[in-house]
């Protein structure tokens, strides 16, 4: 993990971490974040410490995150995480069954 910032525990038991990564803090001047980097995301993790999956910045598309900061999950278990930076939006991911 890179600049974890929110960690929530869904009905599922899962734990469900905003990570800030390396954009936060960069001058204008800095290369941007790549897949290869620390980018920001969501990472998706057993009680034990496992890591189960997420998703984050891997490209320039637009649900990409670009500084997860909070996390909220409602009562269907549909994600919803917030953004600062330049994202300041909140995106939701609804949960596939």
């Amino acid at each position: 993990m890179h600049r974890p910032d929110h960690i929530l525990q869904g009905k599922d038991g899962r734990f469900y971490l905003a990570e800030l990564g390396m954009k936060t803090g960069l001058s204008p001047s800095d290369p941007a974040p790549t897949p290869l980097s620390h980018p920001s995301g969501i990472k998706i993790m057993t009680s034990a410490g496992n890591w189960l999956g997420g998703w984050g910045m891997g490209s320039d598309e637009s649900a990409d995150l670009i500084a997860a900061h909070a996390l909220g999950i409602d009562s269907v278990g549909d994600l919803y995480v917030g953004e600062t930076l330049e994202g300041a939006r909140i995106l939701k991911y609804a949960r596939v069954r």
